[in-house]
C-alpha cells in the first residue's frame, strides 16, 4: 500500500517478464517520458490478457503519458490492463505495432538493434507529448508558484541539479525547490506566467517529444580531462548531467554546468562524467587530453627521518 512514486525519463528493454508494473493497493503514481520495449521478451511471453500495466485492487489516480511502447507482448491489445477497482489516465502515449496508446505508429528510433532508443527526425514522438500539470497560481511573475501536481518534479533533494521543466513559454527552467503539501515549485530564474499554463520537461525543438529522448539528444560516449596549472576541465562528448572531480580517488568538486571545471591545488586528479539520458553506460571516466600529472604540490615542509 505506497503512493505518490514518479517513474520518468527511463528505457527499459527486453524485461522478461510478462509485466512492466503492477500497480496494488497504491494510489497516485506517475509515469512519463519514459521508453519501454518488448514487454513479455522472457520465455513466458506474456498471457493474452497481458499489458504494460497491471493496475488492480484499490489502486487510483494513476497516470501514464509522453510514454512509447514498442514490440510488447505480440498476443497483447491492451497496454493497461484494469483488474477490479484500478484506475490509470492515459494520454499522449506512442505504442506500435499493437496496443491502445493514443498514437499507434513506428517511433523510428535511430538503431533499436544497437540498443540506441534515441529517435529519427521523421519520428512521429516529435513535438507530439502533452503537458504535466498547468499552473494553479493566478497569472503574475516572480520565481515561485503553484501547480496541479507538482509530484512530477524534484529538486535534486540535495544530491544533484533539479529537474529543468517548461512553465508556458519559458523552457529550460532549474527547478530549485519543490513543496509537496502545498504544490508549490520554485525555479531558478524569474518567469512571467498566466493560470492555466502548460508545465513538464524541458525540450529540445518546437515543443516536448514523447518517449525517453528529445529528438536531437546525444548519448554521452566520451570525455576528455585536460588542465593549465591548477585548472581542470572535462570536455564531454554528448549530453551530460554533471561531471565529478577526484583529488588521490577521492570525490572532491561535482560541476553540474557546461564547462565542467574545478581548481585542485594538489594530488593525482581524475573526473567522470555521468550522463544526462538513460544508457547502457552511464558513467563514463574522462581519457587525459593531457600529459597525466598531479598538480603542485604547496605548503611542503621537511620531516626528518
Amino acid at each position: 500500500a505506497n503512493h505518490h512514486i514518479t517513474l520518468v525519463k527511463n528505457v527499459s528493454i527486453r524485461s522478461g517478464d510478462t509485466l512492466l508494473v503492477q500497480f496494488r493497493i497504491s494510489r497516485n503514481h506517475y509515469v512519463a517520458h519514459n521508453t519501454f520495449g518488448q514487454v513479455g521478451y522472457g520465455p513466458r511471453g506474456g498471457p493474452p490478457s497481458g499489458g504494460a500495466f497491471y493496475v488492480w485492487d484499490g489502486s487510483i489516480n494513476n497516470v501514464s503519458r509522453n510514454n512509447i511502447f514498442t514490440n510488447c507482448t505480440v498476443s497483447a491489445s491492451s497496454l493497461y490492463a484494469l483488474g477490479s477497482g484500478g484506475s490509470i489516465v492515459n494520454d499522449h502515449d506512442l505504442s506500435w505495432p499493437i496496443g491502445n496508446a493514443a498514437v499507434k505508429a513506428d517511433p523510428k528510433f535511430v538503431n533499436y538493434a544497437a540498443n540506441n532508443f534515441t529517435i529519427q527526425s521523421t519520428s512521429p514522438a516529435i513535438d507530439a507529448a502533452g503537458a504535466l500539470t498547468s499552473v494553479t497560481s493566478q497569472s503574475g511573475s516572480g520565481t515561485t508558484f503553484t501547480v496541479g501536481e507538482s509530484c512530477w518534479f524534484y529538486d535534486g533533494f540535495g544530491l544533484t541539479e533539479g529537474h529543468k521543466i517548461y512553465v508556458g513559454n519559458d523552457n529550460n527552467l532549474t527547478v530549485t525547490s519543490v513543496n509537496y503539501n502545498t504544490h508549490t515549485i520554485t525555479v531558478s530564474s524569474p518567469i512571467t506566467w498566466a493560470n492555466g499554463d502548460s508545465v513538464g520537461y524541458a525540450y529540445l525543438g518546437s515543443a516536448p517529444d514523447i518517449g525517453a529522448y528529445e529528438y536531437g539528444a546525444k548519448l554521452l560516449t566520451a570525455a576528455t580531462l585536460s588542465n593549465s596549472g591548477n585548472g581542470y576541465t572535462v570536455i564531454p562528448n554528448g549530453d551530460t548531467r554533471f561531471v565529478v572531480f577526484y583529488r588521490d580517488g577521492i570525490p572532491f568538486a561535482t560541476d553540474t554546468t557546461s564547462p565542467f571545471t574545478a581548481n585542485i591545488s594538489s594530488g593525482v586528479v581524475t573526473a567522470k562524467a555521468f550522463a544526462l539520458h538513460p544508457q547502457a553506460t552511464p558513467v563514463i571516466t574522462a581519457t587525459n587530453g593531457t600529459a597525466p600529472r598531479p598538480a603542485p604540490p604547496e605548503n611542503l615542509r621537511l620531516v626528518p627521518n
